[in-house]
């Protein structure tokens, strides 16, 4: 179920927020908008997310999809936007 949600949702999702309009490639589609739009939402509300604290008193929130974006910087957040 992992990998079907992956392949099928979360990577062309990935591929539209951070690659589109910096690369070109096999992987990108066209139709990767229309996932992200029918899917995000949905995905947003099953990742399991909890706040730890930092420092004093300060939390943050910890877990769920996580991005490591080396071109602009992008948290993972904008895969839900």
């Amino acid at each position: 179920m992992v990998d079907w949600i992956s392949s099928s949702l979360l990577f062309p999702i990935a591929t539209k927020t951070y690659c589109d309009g910096y690369i070109q490639s096999i992987h990108l589609h066209q139709k990767d908008a229309l996932i992200k739009s029918r899917y995000s939402d949905r995905l947003r509300n099953l990742q399991y997310r909890y706040q730890v604290e930092k420092n004093n008193g300060v939390f943050r929130y910890s877990g769920g999809i996580t991005v490591n974006d080396g071109i602009s910087q992008k948290s993972s957040v904008y895969m839900f936007r």
